[in-house]
C-alpha cells in the first residue's frame, strides 16, 4: 500500500499518520451489517474514516480491513462525513 507522511501545523498526534484510501466495512455495537467506508489515514494509534451515516462519538465499532481480522475501537470524534 503506498502511503505518504501527513504532517502539518499543529498536528498534535502520538504516532504518525499515513494516507491509505483503503475500501473496508465498519460495524458500529448493536448493528446487524456493516457500512462500506474509506480509510483515509492511518496510524497505530487511530485512523480517519469517510463514513455515512457517521456513528455517534463514543460509540464501539469494528472495523474491518481487506485480509486481516476486524478491528475493534471507540469513536473518538465525528466531523461532518468523516469519524476517527
Amino acid at each position: 500500500m503506498p502511503a505518504e507522511l501527513l504532517e502539518g501545523p499543529g498536528e498534535q498526534r502520538r504516532t504518525a499518520r499515513r494516507s491509505a484510501g483503503i475500501h473496508s466495512s465498519l460495524r458500529s455495537r448493536g448493528s446487524v451489517g456493516s457500512l462500506p467506508v474509506q480509510v483515509v489515514d492511518i496510524s497505530t494509534a487511530g485512523c480517519r474514516i469517510e463514513v455515512r451515516p457517521a456513528p455517534y462519538h463514543g460509540s464501539t465499532v469494528w472495523l474491518k480491513l481487506p485480509g486481516l481480522e476486524a478491528w475493534c475501537g471507540r469513536v473518538a470524534w465525528v466531523g461532518a462525513d468523516c469519524v476517527g
